[in-house]
């Protein structure tokens, strides 16, 4: 895969210690850069050909390249949360959460932005199981409302719940068929279940 990244890079001081202490010690470094094709966050590795060969992307001039030139083709990146695909008898709701007390849990006022994502899967009108999964999103510098929508999709979800979304996320998720329900700050997460009509009393 190409190196080239989505957004565009800043300066991040542990991720330049790290890239110059893989350099150092170790035959190859992880760089972690967007996929242009589907917005994911993808690991690549790069082998080092000599520290003053071209790296895999430079062209076949001579010259050393510097530890610059590296970190601009990389960002700081996040790991992906994971988690099982629901049978097809599932409704998978996801929201994102100010705290981690499962259906008790207040749904946030930030959904990109928020502290924990909630994964409520539905059987019949009741609830199945509930995962709670720490948003390692939330301190993407750029494209965090992206790459959650991007997540929510591959995981299976059917619906979102909300208090606020960008834009960008809301039609990403809607263009892949999947409900937005908007609820008021506040509200716990199954209070909004309730009210919006996804699970029983």
């Amino acid at each position: 895969m190409n190196i080239n990244p989505l957004y565009p890079y800043k300066q991040d001081a542990l991720l330049t210690s790290y890239i110059s202490s893989s350099i150092q010690w170790y035959p190859t470094i992880l760089i972690y850069c967007a996929s242009a094709q589907n917005f994911l966050v993808e690991k690549v590795v790069i082998q080092f050909r000599g520290r003053r060969g071209p790296p895999p992307w430079a062209g076949r001039g001579r010259g050393c390249w510097s530890w610059h030139s590296i970190i601009q083709q990389s960002y700081t990146s996040t790991i992906q949360p994971q988690v099982e695909k629901p049978t097809p008898n599932v409704l998978r709701v996801i929201t994102t959460t100010i705290d981690d007390r499962g259906v008790d849990s207040q749904i946030s006022p930030r959904f990109t932005r928020a502290p924990f994502i909630m994964v409520i899967d539905i059987v019949d009108g009741r609830i199945y199981r509930v995962t709670p999964i720490p948003n390692t999103f939330m301190n993407l510098p750029h494209g965090a409302g992206v790459a959650l929508a991007q997540w929510i999709i591959s995981s299976g979800a059917k619906a979102v719940i909300a208090v606020n979304m960008g834009p960008n996320a809301a039609m990403i998720l809607q263009q892949a068929g999947i409900k937005v329900y908007t609820v008021t700050p506040g509200i716990r997460v199954i209070d909004a279940l309730k009210s919006l009509g996804l699970v029983r009393f």
